[in-house]
């Protein structure tokens, strides 16, 4: 009992944190930023970035899309099989009166895909590049907070995501430096 008392004390968080972000929906700028980093986390911006890395030929880029391709190796399957298992409606699906302001790319939110891939990149970028922490942070946070202003995503989605891409990159770091692969 206490186990359905706790998921229900959670739900109601996460559904009164997504009213509060909700409210920047009504903002026209707001949706305009929204949906410029949320579609920076399509797959397209990253399949761009890797063409432009390997044009470009620097050691640290190439270094950065090894580490990223293995890390994918581990994200996207975890990505699916939760998403797939859990099967939350997205917060348009499930609250009336709702509308996402930006095309689903699937059925199910949680975790939040967008987040958990920016999250994995910023991450790898930041163990590269570290003097650009506080840009690849603020690109991937920007991602996620726009997934909940767009109506595709409840914050637990996000943080979840988040989570997932974090740890998907130190394992990827982890076997790549270790030759573990």
């Amino acid at each position: 009992m206490q186990s359905k008392d706790f998921l229900s004390n959670l739900s109601s968080i996460d559904n009164a944190l997504f009213f509060k972000f909700s409210k920047l929906s009504k903002n026209n700028l707001m949706i305009s930023i929204s949906y410029f980093f949320s579609k920076s986390g399509d797959f397209s911006s990253y399949l761009i970035f890797t063409l432009i890395a390997f044009q470009i030929q620097n050691a640290h880029l190439v270094y950065l899309i090894k580490l990223v391709f293995i890390a994918m190796l581990f994200e996207r399957p975890l990505y699916f099989i939760i998403k797939n298992n859990i099967k939350r409606h997205r917060p348009f699906q499930a609250i009336p009166g709702i509308k996402n302001l930006i095309e689903a790319p699937d059925k199910f939110s949680f975790p939040s895909g967008h987040t958990s891939f920016s999250f994995l990149f910023a991450s790898l970028c930041i163990y590269v590049f570290p003097e650009f922490t506080f840009l690849f942070l603020f690109w991937a946070f920007s991602i996620g907070i726009s997934r909940i202003v767009l109506g595709v995503h409840y914050p637990g989605d996000v943080i979840a995501g988040a989570i997932l891409g974090i740890i998907t990159s130190l394992v990827s770091i982890t076997l790549f430096n270790f030759n573990l692969l």
